[in-house]
């Protein structure tokens, strides 16, 4: 094995930092579609997900277009219930109630508070 000189080691990590570039702004595979009707395999891939997954969350409620033998999924809406399901094992956030004020209320109305329980 040959010893290579500062200047070639130098160019040669450029080349291979130049081709890593050049991987990286290259598409994976191919183009996702993010618009339209999608069966059950291109819903899967857009979604980075599994077709069992794309089963178990049909079976949840999430939406599709049944199409007599098989179903297309709309991109738009399966991507808005998946970011609004809850998940399992993970607390639903819920924002703490407000105390009212009466500084709150429109003008006009009053803040009553009930007494002894009635």
């Amino acid at each position: 094995m040959t010893d290579l000189s500062e200047v070639e080691v130098d160019a040669l990590a450029e080349r291979i930092a130049i081709r890593i570039v050049e991987r990286l702004r290259t598409p994976a595979s191919e183009p996702v579609v993010t618009t339209g009707l999608l069966s059950k395999g291109d819903l899967a891939h857009a979604l980075r997900r599994s077709t069992p997954t794309i089963d178990r969350w049909t079976k949840q409620g999430m939406p599709f277009n049944d199409m007599g033998s098989y179903r297309l999924y709309d991109l738009a809406a399966c991507r808005c219930w998946v970011a609004g399901r809850p998940r399992p094992g993970r607390p639903v956030k819920v924002a703490p109630p407000r105390a009212l004020s009466s500084s709150a209320l429109p003008s006009g109305v009053e803040l009553r508070t009930r007494r002894g329980g009635t």
